[in-house]
């Protein structure tokens, strides 16, 4: 579950980058 999350906030981050570079 640790991995988990920490994976979800790198996810996160990734998307939140591919959607600033994709706008």
């Amino acid at each position: 579950a640790r991995i988990f999350r920490q994976n979800t906030r790198l996810i996160n981050l990734y998307f939140n980058k591919t959607k600033g570079l994709k706008r």
